[in-house]
């Protein structure tokens, strides 16, 4: 009876271990791909609105941040939370301003894989009521 328990239990720890092998080779070939963000596209937000963007794995920070580009330009620091970066501006954001954002390929994951695709979105400040 206990050989029967040790062979299923190391059965299980294997297909585990082929099921976490195989999500890793997954995600070196087909990259990583950001799983949210906001302000969402076409959206009209608040001036005190953040940017966040959320990663399905843990990233490496420096390469997302020295990546992301937000145009009109405006100064910030990044706040990670597990596998979620956070850019809070300095200042409010220009009232009734269109901003780009773009994450640029090359960001890598901490265990391996890399974005290969430019991420693109635009937003709306709406005008204080």
């Amino acid at each position: 009876m206990r050989r029967q328990l040790d062979v299923i239990v190391w059965s299980v720890l294997g297909l585990c271990a082929i099921a976490i092998i195989a999500m890793l080779l997954i995600t070196r070939l087909q990259g990583i791909r950001v799983s949210r963000f906001t302000p969402a596209s076409g959206r009209a937000v608040s001036a005190f609105s953040k940017i966040r963007i959320e990663f399905p794995v843990p990233m490496n920070p420096t390469s997302v941040e020295s990546r992301l580009e937000v145009q009109p330009e405006i100064a910030g620091r990044f706040d990670w939370r597990d596998n979620v970066a956070t850019f809070n501006p300095d200042r409010p954001l220009y009232p009734d301003t269109d901003y780009s954002v773009t994450l640029l390929s090359g960001s890598t994951g901490i265990e391996g894989g890399i974005i290969k695709e430019d991420l693109h979105w635009e937003f709306k400040v709406r005008n204080p009521e």
